[in-house]
């Protein structure tokens, strides 16, 4: 997570849609008062290498601070960035994140999860999806309070260049985001260069079907592809 004072926005992490880049990209435009929540070593060193603000106000005055924890981390949801931030900031301030085709998101996860060959081969794809459909809305609270969505600028991981481009259009503080942002690639890929979410699913119906009828509303609103299928297609 992290919060930008100047050009005010809130930028909420979500899970596997390129998050920590685009943090990263946004530390780039922080200032001395930004909100700037901890990612990982090995991330931490790219920003570091890169000149930009690293985690900084993330801890919180003692008294506020929620057993003992940082009041502010990475993959908050919203409900609990607006109780810390505060309502009127939360109201006067652009929520952004990326959000990700359901059906692309399901594959990354898998191949996240499921790490190593030898577990693939004892859980394939679609025995992972059935067995455990609660994983595919991990990012719901990041976008969502009490079912009701919150973000007020939704970038499409399928259009990143020409999303954060408008972003920057918006926000002129945040020119030059999305170069930036092309030149980041923080986290290691686990997935196969050539598991494709159109392969993935050529044997995967019922996880098609789950996935379509949970996410009906998204796929429509966000036009997004269904494998062996057009954007926002009706089945």
């Amino acid at each position: 997570m992290i919060v930008l004072h100047e050009p005010k926005i809130i930028a909420l992490k979500a899970r596997k849609v390129g998050g920590t880049s685009f943090e990263i990209a946004l530390s780039n435009y922080a200032s001395p008062s930004s909100i700037i929540t901890p990612i990982t070593a090995d991330d931490e060193r790219i920003r570091q290498a890169l000149g930009y603000r690293g985690p900084q106000h993330y801890l919180g005055s003692p008294e506020k601070r929620v057993a003992g924890q940082p009041l502010f981390y990475n993959h908050m949801s919203a409900a609990e960035a607006r109780t810390r931030l505060g309502d009127a900031l939360w109201r006067s301030y652009t929520k952004i994140a990326i959000m990700r085709n359901p059906f692309d998101q399901a594959v990354s996860t898998y191949f996240w999860q499921v790490k190593t060959a030898q577990q693939r081969a004892a859980l394939g794809f679609e025995a992972f999806i059935l067995a455990n459909p609660k994983r595919l809305f991990f990012n719901h609270a990041i976008y969502k309070i009490a079912g009701a969505d919150v973000i007020d600028v939704m970038i499409n991981y399928d259009h990143l260049r020409t999303d954060i481009e408008a972003l920057e259009v918006s926000h002129p503080a945040l020119l030059g985001l999305a170069n930036t942002f092309s030149h980041i690639a923080a986290k290691g890929q686990y997935r196969p260069k050539n598991a494709t979410t159109e392969r993935m699913f050529e044997h995967a119906p019922r996880a098609l079907e789950l996935i379509y009828r949970l996410f009906e509303n998204e796929i429509h609103r966000h036009r997004f592809c269904v494998p062996g299928m057009g954007p926002g297609t009706d089945r």
